[in-house]
């Protein structure tokens, strides 16, 4: 089975863009160029997109939370609650716009997968001609997931059984390797 990386689970991965790879995996012997340039083009509409913007959302709520905390902690003692007595009133909108950045970047995430698959069902046929079923799968990809995992994003090439590349036999072809262009059937006297 050969893969293709789209997002590989990291936690701190989560919070940046992963790099697109679109280098044809190995095990993909019986897939010519121009199919995988092709399929790669198409991906890389869609896939170099996953995560855009998920680091400066983290950035920002580093330092919203650096500046709270600070506040919270240091306030009394350092009397800045004079200078900042209304910081709730700053703090909370802003952790709320965080939130909607955060679900805006999600949601997009989620519509990126979306036509990441497309693109994979797209190409079914044809990379079923060369002897390889291709899937999609995603995990952890959502809104509200389990504490401590990480969303990853992969295209599974898995080798069709009892595949040979040529499906016609060989006693249809004429020299140049063209079909005769006698009709089989009657070949065989059907």
């Amino acid at each position: 089975m050969a893969e293709l990386w789209i997002q590989r689970p990291s936690i701190c991965g989560s919070w940046s863009r992963p790099p697109f790879n679109d280098r044809k995996p190995v095990d993909l012997t019986t897939v010519d160029g121009m199919l995988w340039q092709n399929f790669s083009s198409e991906l890389k509409k869609y896939a170099p997109n996953i995560n855009s913007g998920m680091r400066c959302y983290f950035i920002l709520f580093t330092i919203l939370f650096a500046t709270w905390l600070f506040l919270e902690i240091g306030g009394p003692e350092l009397n800045l609650y004079d200078t900042f007595e209304y910081s709730n009133y700053i703090f909370i909108p802003m952790g709320v716009l965080f939130f909607l950045g955060y679900f805006w970047i999600i949601t997009r995430n989620l519509t990126l997968d979306g036509e990441i698959e497309r693109v994979c069902k797209s190409y079914t046929s044809q990379f079923n001609s060369k002897g390889f079923s291709i899937t999609y799968d995603q995990k952890y990809t959502g809104y509200c997931e389990s504490k401590y995992v990480a969303p990853s994003r992969v295209i599974r090439f898995h080798a069709i059984a009892g595949f040979q590349e040529s499906q016609q036999p060989d006693q249809f072809r004429d020299d140049e390797g063209e079909e005769d262009e006698e009709d089989p059937i009657k070949k065989w006297g059907l």
